[in-house]
């Protein structure tokens, strides 16, 4: 869940994604998002 804080903000660098199932055998994807904050 992205929320919106006080104190830190999205920053300008890659995300990366990790994949925990196999969405082809599944028919969902389930992952993990990394987006990358900075202080504000």
């Amino acid at each position: 869940v992205l929320e919106q804080d006080s104190a830190y903000q999205i920053a300008s660098a890659p995300c990366f994604e990790t994949y925990l199932n196999n969405g082809m055998e599944d028919g969902y994807w389930d992952i993990e998002m990394y987006i990358p904050v900075q202080r504000k």
